[in-house]
């Protein structure tokens, strides 16, 4: 399998680069304005930016929650990756201290990143059209606006995805593996990619058995390299239980066979039916969180059977993402929001369905999908994301 590798400008033309920028600009008002008008107050995200917060005025990574620290069965180990948080901190001191509002804009700089490197990579694999298709999809899925407003790693974790990805394109193996090396310390659900990135890193040349192997050597070193610390202080910290991007002895299967075989729905269930992306309790959330327009473009690539040979490249990542996926549910409770590092690649996929469209009126009506679907994610943010009148005093 070859993988284009030419040097290419970043845009063809200046009429496509005012496009990709209008999408990008258009895009980042929109989650600004829902970002800093709404709480923090979503899932996880007030414990983030309380523990950016702490790393910010003490300098150090905490190992357990300040809150709940308060004897030896309340203390929470803060086994959370960091890469978000000390990127956070870094923009605090730039920008003169702690502050809500950078830390909206800081997030959104990963929505600026993905889409700036989901258009190169699609560019990268087929073209300067396909880059812009490759774009349209993406803001598409709701998980990309609501994951760029919302204090989540899924926006970041996707962006650092399309950069790996782009730099494995080009077949530069060290930026590759730096880039591999981040996300480890960013979110460790990319765990799923890795067998796909090692099979890329192989196989997309045709050569010797050792040029094979300095590739995997370059990958495989600075991405070492850079996760020894982290993996340093879970050992010093927390022992070996947490190397693990999934604890050992924590699994939903018997939890799994009480949803489907009692009722009513034991309270044990919560601990997986509280996440709307967990697809055994909400079916929807394949709608939800991808898109029906997505769905639709990676339908039509699919019915085609129009495969080139380039297309292993995207369809060997993501096929073996979805078989640990499903290897690891038991794990992780079925949430599709773990599927997030997917999300630029199944863009590109998708963009090869939209070529497939000769009909301009189709074409805008996709078109119109996508941007429809952005500002519904974004709307249900909007009302979602905000702190109940009842809960006031506990968030002052």
């Amino acid at each position: 399998m070859e993988i284009c590798s030419q040097k290419m400008k970043i845009f063809e033309s200046s009429k496509e680069k005012k496009f990709l920028i209008l999408i990008m600009l258009l895009g980042l008002l929109v989650i600004l304005l829902v970002g800093l008008n709404t709480d923090l107050f979503l899932g996880d995200e007030t414990w983030h930016y309380r523990f950016a917060s702490t790393i910010y005025q003490t300098g150090q990574r905490p190992i357990y929650d300040s809150l709940l620290n308060y004897s030896d069965v309340g203390k929470m180990r803060c086994v959370v990756d960091v890469l978000w948080h000390y990127g956070l901190v870094s923009f605090w001191k730039l920008s003169g201290g702690i502050s809500r509002v950078t830390a909206q804009i800081y997030h959104t700089l990963y929505y600026l990143l993905l889409v700036t490197v989901t258009y190169l990579l699609g560019k990268e694999l087929y073209g300067p059209k396909k880059g812009l298709d490759s774009v349209f999809l993406l803001i598409s899925i709701p998980m990309v606006p609501i994951f760029s407003t919302v204090l989540h790693f899924d926006t970041a974790v996707a962006a650092l995805v399309a950069l790996c990805f782009l730099m494995l394109a080009k077949r530069l193996y060290l930026w590759a593996g730096i880039s591999l090396g981040l996300l480890f310390l960013m979110k460790r659900n990319v765990y799923l990619l890795l067998p796909g990135v090692i099979w890329v890193t192989l196989f997309s040349q045709k050569d010797s058995l050792k040029g094979r192997f300095k590739r995997l050597l370059l990958l495989c070193i600075p991405a070492i390299l850079i996760t020894a610390p982290d993996f340093y202080f879970r050992i010093k910290n927390f022992g070996f239980d947490f190397l693990l991007p999934f604890p050992p002895g924590r699994t939903y299967l018997p939890v799994i066979k009480e949803f489907f075989l009692s009722s009513p729905v034991p309270w044990d269930m919560e601990r997986i039916r509280y996440d709307i992306s967990n697809l055994l309790s909400h079916p929807e959330a394949l709608f939800t969180h991808f898109g029906f327009v997505l769905l639709i473009s990676i339908a039509i690539y699919l019915i085609k059977k129009k495969y080139e040979k380039k297309d292993l490249f995207l369809l060997v990542l993501v096929i073996s993402c979805l078989l640990l996926f499903i290897i690891a549910s038991p794990k992780v409770g079925f949430m599709l929001r773990y599927l997030s590092p997917l999300i630029p690649l199944l863009a590109v996929i998708g963009s090869l369905g939209i070529s497939f469209i000769d009909s301009q009126v189709l074409r805008r009506i996709l078109v119109f999908g996508c941007i429809l679907q952005f500002l519904v994610a974004s709307g249900y943010i909007f009302f979602q994301r905000r702190i109940p009148l009842e809960l006031n005093e506990l968030y002052k």
